[in-house]
């Protein structure tokens, strides 16, 4: 195996399966009881495996190095009753030429263990903050690049082990942690590129994102935002990125880049999709912050799309978007001019739903936002509200199952009611029922108040 060329990554069970001449249920049973180095694109259990030639050839040497070497009974190690002991029983002599083969064999071997770990030596595994410092440390904890951001209020590393390789859930009642920065192979060429976003105490200048080698030299830079109007304001090219995520959006192998920011204290985000060289292939803006976002084939149709979730500010409401990666472009639906811009056209939404607002959001006002969504059995969708925590069940169409209220929206509620800042008594049905009849649905020219699609994809 070791002498074999080409890429390094074998990127499917059937080609790791082939690789090492074992089948696919023996790799996967190998990776639970054995640790068989497969490594997964992501934290989420469909996620797609590969795994390194290299490491896998590591792994076989040190297996059959055990199986080679036991322990006698004064535990010292010896080659007694090893498989090479049995062999050199069996009073098989060696020809001149085969001691020469082996040694030569031998050396080869050693050679290229030494090779394989100077190559590992050299893999992303681990980072720390030092000042204004990105150190990139591999799997022994040793410093293999380092990236200097120049900010002398760099976010401390406590941060950053919060936004590091995945989105991390906080506790209830907050939104998630969107990554910062990520170790991950985005050319399926064998090496790992490092995404960091260099954020500071300060905020403002916290909208670049860098795709590092491992050295910590970078391959390219991203700036987010730009100079945009809405109604008489103009925006400064002054954008935080609240996170990025990697996902291959359009099923074509090739993995693009989510990138999610917004103008620094101010209310459009921009949604941007950039290839994996950092180009801007697409981006869609939304008059309010997003709080969460996920990729999801809701349809079963084999493609992906985009949740998002989040505020639209001008209706002081939760928002929740649905994008398809095939065609992203324009703004959210908004009627105010104030909140429309004139540097883009209208949105490309699937749906675009707005979420009422019971009595205890209306409390929160203007905190209410979409924090989480789950995609449940069946394809269903549950959406919460921040900071409420009051429940919406909803089809794949959108067409809404439920509001639920939930344990701690009651008793939230019934505590704001009993200390005077709520004045409407606790009732479950009439806040189930008032939540049905304000549910809102964008068509591509009016709000209506019945599951409806954008215009745009009814009219493809």
């Amino acid at each position: 195996m070791a002498g074999e060329k080409g890429n390094d990554v074998l990127k499917s069970w059937k080609e790791i399966a082939a690789y090492i001449d074992r089948d696919i249920r023996t790799c996967q049973r190998w990776e639970k009881e054995l640790r068989l180095p497969i490594l997964r694109i992501s934290a989420r259990r469909k996620a797609s495996i590969f795994a390194y030639k290299t490491e896998l050839d590591q792994w076989f040497v040190e297996k059959s190095r055990n199986g080679l070497l036991h322990r006698n009974s004064d535990g010292a190690l010896t080659t007694e009753d090893s498989p090479l002991r049995d062999t050199m029983r069996r009073g098989i002599k060696f020809s001149l030429s085969r001691r020469l083969f082996v040694i030569l064999t031998l050396i080869a071997v050693g050679a290229g263990i030494i090779i394989i770990s100077n190559k590992n030596d050299a893999i992303p595994r681990d980072f720390k903050i030092d000042g204004s410092k990105l150190i990139i440390l591999n799997d022994k904890k040793r410093q293999i690049g380092e990236f200097d951001t120049g900010l002398s209020d760099l976010l401390e590393e406590s941060w950053y082990r919060r936004h590091f390789q995945n989105k991390k859930s906080p506790p209830e009642g907050n939104s998630p942690d969107f990554p910062w920065l990520v170790f991950r192979d985005i050319n399926w060429d064998g090496i790992i590129e490092i995404f960091f976003v260099p954020n500071s105490e300060q905020i403002v200048g916290g909208g670049r994102l860098y795709c590092l080698d491992t050295n910590g030299e970078p391959r390219w830079l991203y700036n987010a935002g730009k100079e945009i109007g809405y109604g008489d304001r103009i925006f400064p090219k002054d954008f935080y990125i609240r996170g990025f995520d990697l996902f291959d959006l359009n099923q074509d192998g090739r993995t693009e880049i989510l990138v999610i920011s917004y103008a620094v204290g101010e209310y459009p985000t921009q949604i941007a999709i950039l290839d994996s060289d950092g180009k801007l292939l697409s981006e869609y803006w939304n008059a309010g912050q997003i709080s969460n976002y996920s990729v999801e084939d809701i349809d079963q149709d084999g493609r992906s799309e985009i949740l998002l979730g989040g505020q639209n500010n001008e209706y002081q409401k939760g928002a929740f978007c649905i994008l398809d990666p095939a065609a992203i472009r324009g703004g959210s639906p908004q009627s105010d001019p104030k909140y429309i811009s004139k540097d883009m056209g209208p949105g490309t939404e699937q749906y675009y739903v707005l979420l009422p607002a019971s009595e205890l959001d209306e409390f929160f006002n203007p905190g209410i936002s979409v924090g989480f969504f789950y995609i449940l059995e069946g394809n269903r969708i549950s959406i919460q509200l921040i900071p409420s925590c009051l429940l919406f069940y909803f089809t794949k169409r959108m067409e809404l199952i439920e509001p639920r209220l939930g344990h701690y929206f009651e008793r939230q509620y019934k505590d704001n009611l009993r200390q005077g800042k709520i004045q409407v008594p606790y009732n479950e049905k009439r806040i189930q029922e008032e939540l049905r009849r304000g549910i809102r649905y964008w068509d591509g020219d009016k709000w209506v108040n019945t599951p409806t699609m954008n215009k745009f994809w009814l009219n493809r």
